[in-house]
């Protein structure tokens, strides 16, 4: 929501659907994913997921998100994209059940899963540049995390 007030904040006109994100703050954050993947919806799916791939791995390499949350946040991107039986992702999807098996202690444990997501998601760091780019191109600023 805070990059929803900074949009509006350096933007004449901004969109409507930014607005009403930023004023979601008491909504349920699969309300405001939801309607933030909605908004998102561009042309090409696959490349945008990429990029938000490249964001999410590097909030984990800051630890500014729990793994958890991040499987979370990958296992719904790429749901709502339709991405998730795609061969490029199929991996990726299937860590959300392998961390829930691991965390009822039923398969597996929490180290080895969350390590193999981390591998998995790393592949998408290279999207975070440009990211940062369009970032800076829209907010007139640089990204900060």
């Amino acid at each position: 929501m805070e990059w929803c007030d900074k949009v509006i904040e350096v933007t004449d006109n901004p969109p409507y659907e930014i607005i009403e994100v930023s004023l979601m703050s008491n909504a349920r954050i699969d309300d405001i994913e939801g309607k933030l993947f909605y908004f998102c919806k561009i042309a090409n799916d696959n490349h945008s997921a990429k990029i938000l791939l490249g964001v999410l791995f590097e909030k984990i390499k800051q630890e500014q998100i729990e793994i958890e949350q991040a499987i979370r946040c990958s296992t719904r991107l790429l749901v709502q994209t339709g991405l998730y039986f795609e061969k490029e992702y199929y991996n990726l999807y299937g860590i959300d059940d392998s961390f829930d098996l691991a965390k009822d202690r039923i398969l597996g444990d929490l180290t080895g899963v969350a390590d193999s997501y981390v591998n998995e998601i790393s592949v998408y760091s290279i999207f975070f540049d440009e990211f940062q780019r369009m970032y800076l191109a829209e907010m007139k600023n640089e990204w900060d995390s």
